[in-house]
């Protein structure tokens, strides 16, 4: 996501890409099988990195490289024809339009691809939001995959992105599912798990968050867009307050589990904070709508967890 200028000045902090080991290793899976001019899907939850993966793989290929980039929305039918008339399009970079009967176009399209292979232009069919994709248009772009010219075949590679219901719908059609390659971006195949979620905020945003910060951040929250979501929306917070650094209670998101974490007592918390029992179980309960009431528990807690970390630290 993008955050306004502003905001990030005041900080003297710049959110830079990350591409740590668990990136590389998905960039480099989806360059190879573009460079090998395979099928490819990249499945993943909404905000996991999919088109961030996308842009910078696609930005990486060889200047003379052909990527026809489409993205499907959701209340739109795209149809196998208006694909190969933007390949035809994209490829002979519109000299040539698209003829109007379907055998036409395909052998147009075999000839474009041939030609540019035989150049040593690879082509790269780049389709987001694949999971609105109907299953007869997925089929339709295997067999297009297919297409030969001159005894030559499989002249353009195709990389899908899209939610989980567009791997139900590859693994369903099992013509298909033979011959598309599967890369999901989820916790059981190394992507984002915790220690990758606080790697990601260590190389986005550096020094302004403190290990704790990140540490915070990373169990609550599950993928890149949330992360920074949640990170932006603080540093307005902290800018509207007039402070140029964040706090570690600011990052306090799961106080009940805080406080189980770190054995802190209820009367502690009220002791330090100066409201009734009451009170505080609502706060750690999520019931309380005071932004003061909650900021006080949360800096009690914030502090008690200090008490603790130095008690230790002294024994």
């Amino acid at each position: 996501m993008k955050f306004r200028s502003h905001i990030i000045n005041h900080f003297g902090v710049e959110a830079k890409p990350w591409h740590g080991a668990a990136f590389r290793r998905v960039a480099a899976s989806i360059s190879g099988a573009m460079a090998d001019g395979l099928m490819l899907a990249l499945i993943g939850g909404p905000g996991s990195g999919k088109k961030t993966l996308l842009r910078y793989c696609m930005q990486r290929q060889p200047e003379r490289d052909i990527n026809v980039y489409i993205q499907v929305m959701d209340d739109t039918r795209i149809r196998i024809a208006q694909i190969i008339a933007q390949m035809i399009t994209d490829i002979s970079d519109g000299a040539e339009k698209p003829r109007r009967d379907a055998y036409g176009k395909k052998g147009q399209l075999a000839r474009l691809l041939y030609f540019a292979t035989e150049a040593g232009r690879g082509v790269h069919l780049i389709i987001e939001q694949g999971q609105h994709l109907h299953h007869a248009t997925i089929r339709a772009i295997k067999e297009l995959h297919e297409l030969s010219f001159l005894g030559k075949t499989e002249m353009f590679s195709v990389v899908m992105s899209g939610h989980r219901k567009l791997r139900g719908t590859l693994l369903g059609m099992k013509d298909v599912a033979q011959r598309v390659e599967l890369e999901e971006l989820s916790e059981d195949n190394g992507w984002m798990g915790a220690s990758g979620r606080a790697d990601y905020l260590r190389g986005r945003f550096g020094d302004l968050l403190n290990e704790t910060m990140r540490e915070n951040i990373a169990s609550y929250c599950r993928t890149p867009l949330q992360m920074d979501s949640l990170v932006y929306g603080k540093m307005k917070d902290v800018y509207l307050r007039g402070d140029n650094a964040f706090k570690e209670s600011d990052f306090l998101l799961d106080l009940k589990g805080a406080v189980e974490k770190n054995g802190i007592k209820y009367p502690d918390i009220c002791r330090v904070s100066g409201y009734q029992k009451s009170t505080v179980s609502q706060v750690l309960n999520g019931n309380y709508d005071r932004p003061e009431t909650v900021d006080r528990v949360r800096e009690a807690i914030e502090e008690l967890i200090h008490e603790n970390k130095t008690h230790r630290a002294a024994g």
